[in-house]
């Protein structure tokens, strides 16, 4: 095959390709850093440039020896300058193309700062993973989570915290753990049903007596508060230990509301039989989620506490009776 027949039917596709090879790899490699990708790429460039450079000697030999014997100059030049700017346009829109390409990846560069930045800050990033849901809706799922927490982890529970009107002992738990003869110190928190009479049912005050009677013959397992300031929450938070800390295990929290007795024209606290009642665990509850709770009860606790008065059980004519003591008394 003569020069000519294969400058003309090869030569035009070999010397684009070469040319966009060579800008192309030498286009990459500005954007690499040492490394064996770099030092291909350069390679890739300068055959590349090799071969270009050969292709336009071959066009000059065929030039110079066919083009002046057929006084074809003129057609020639042109197809050089063709041929040229054919490169020249190549070349221009694989500018194009890198400049966009650098500016799609410095837009999602920032697009990406932007978001970290969002994540870092969002206060809810303490909330993956979920592991299970942090609320209830019946009052008996919450005793009975409870019961469950005290059979299974009972040995690892120091002490349990309760805040309740006082008419069940949070569904017979409290029993539970004196009956049981657990190693958990109860502090509960119960409604001075005397101090506000109009706001209870007729016989509170004498239910929540027996049940201070009752719990109180263990006395050095339950410390029992009562308070003039009715509780709106019924919730409880157990602890366990870490390194002689007191370290908040399981809690839950519910809310009272008032019932209007149209009959009787009177207002009463009880407790709704559904209602939306959170429950969280140290272990598969948000952390978000879990120490909130645990830190609204504990803010709870201590404001009643600091209006409470401490259940002590007297004996008048050989029967048992509560007296409520100010708590300097019972713990100088």
């Amino acid at each position: 095959m003569s020069l000519g027949v294969f400058l003309k039917k090869a030569g035009k596709n070999i010397s684009s390709l070469a040319t966009l090879i060579t800008l192309t790899s030498g286009a990459i490699s500005t954007f690499l850093t040492d490394g064996l990708p770099r030092q291909i790429c350069i390679n890739v460039t300068i055959i590349g440039v090799l071969v270009v450079i050969g292709m336009i000697v071959l066009y000059l030999i065929q030039f110079f020896s066919v083009g002046i014997d057929n006084n074809d100059i003129d057609e020639k030049i042109s197809n050089i300058h063709t041929e040229i700017s054919t490169l020249s346009t190549s070349f221009n829109q694989i500018k194009k193309d890198i400049a966009n390409y650098k500016g799609d990846m410095e837009d999602k560069y920032d697009e990406i700062c932007m978001n970290t930045k969002q994540i870092l800050n969002d206060k809810r990033i303490g909330m993956c993973p979920i592991i299970s849901s942090s609320y209830v809706e019946d009052p008996e799922d919450v005793n009975t989570l409870l019961h469950t927490l005290l059979k299974n982890y009972g040995e690892h529970i120091k002490e349990l915290h309760i805040i309740c009107f006082g008419r069940k002992g949070f569904s017979g738990n409290v029993e539970y753990i004196i009956n049981k003869k657990m190693k958990i110190k109860i502090r509960i928190v119960l409604f001075n049903a005397a101090a506000h009479s109009d706001i209870c049912l007729d016989n509170d005050e004498n239910t929540i007596n027996e049940n201070i009677i009752k719990w109180k013959k263990k006395p050095n397992t339950i410390e029992v508060l009562v308070s003039d300031t009715p509780p709106m929450v019924r919730a409880a938070v157990a602890y366990g230990e870490n390194n002689g800390k007191k370290v908040a295990m399981w809690g839950t929290m519910q809310s009272y509301r008032f019932r209007y007795d149209e009959v009787s024209n009177s207002i009463s606290l009880e407790k709704p039989s559904h209602s939306l009642i959170s429950v969280v665990d140290q272990k598969s509850t948000s952390a978000n989620d879990f120490y909130a709770l645990v830190n609204c009860f504990e803010e709870e606790f201590e404001r009643l506490e600091s209006t409470s008065k401490v259940a002590v059980i007297s004996k008048k004519g050989g029967k048992e009776e509560v007296e409520l003591q100010n708590r300097n008394r019972t713990n100088p």
